[in-house]
């Protein structure tokens, strides 16, 4: 269960989050605090003027934007929270026009571990763009990890860490 429909359980909230409830969630989800501590910001509009449910933009260390109004369910809201942390860790990482994983990789990891609906969901969002071009790796990558939170977690601390000289 997500954190957010987890706690939509908990306090009653129905299929239908209320423009409160999401707010709340957000402003308490564990991904925004790791997004905050490098750097990044998480603005969360009830309405937007584009037709976006959530939007990264790589200025100012990072922000990311949620539009509410156009995430119906709790669980809607955290995938696109954790769609655009992975644009976020892109963004930490370097990867300027590309993931940082191997799509071709992913796919195989995918298949091995049984995560194929997964693979076959994330391509099937990021066909938007040509297969294997820098646009279509990332958005690939974002979609893969959309409802894994913990992951993008452990991708961003791992992607926006302090570079330590004593490494290499």
């Amino acid at each position: 269960m997500s954190c957010l429909a987890g706690m939509a359980a908990l306090i009653g909230g129905s299929a239908q989050a209320s423009v409160e409830f999401k707010h709340a969630v957000i402003n308490n989800h564990p991904l925004k605090a790791v997004i905050e501590k490098y750097g990044g910001r998480v603005h969360i509009k009830a309405k937007c003027k584009n037709d976006f449910v959530a939007v990264f933009y790589p200025m100012q260390g990072g922000q990311i934007v949620i539009c509410s109004e156009r995430s119906t369910t709790a669980t809607q809201l955290e995938e696109a929270l954790t769609h655009e942390a992975v644009h976020f860790a892109q963004h930490c990482y370097g990867a300027e026009g590309g993931s940082i994983y191997i799509t071709q990789e992913l796919k195989k990891h995918a298949a091995k571990k049984g995560f194929s609906d997964d693979a076959e969901y994330a391509h099937k969002m990021a066909k938007l763009y040509t297969d294997n071009t820098h646009d279509y790796n990332r958005e690939f990558e974002a979609y893969y990890f959309e409802d894994s939170p913990g992951a993008v977690s452990d991708m961003i601390k791992e992607s926006c860490r302090d570079f330590d000289l004593k490494e290499i």
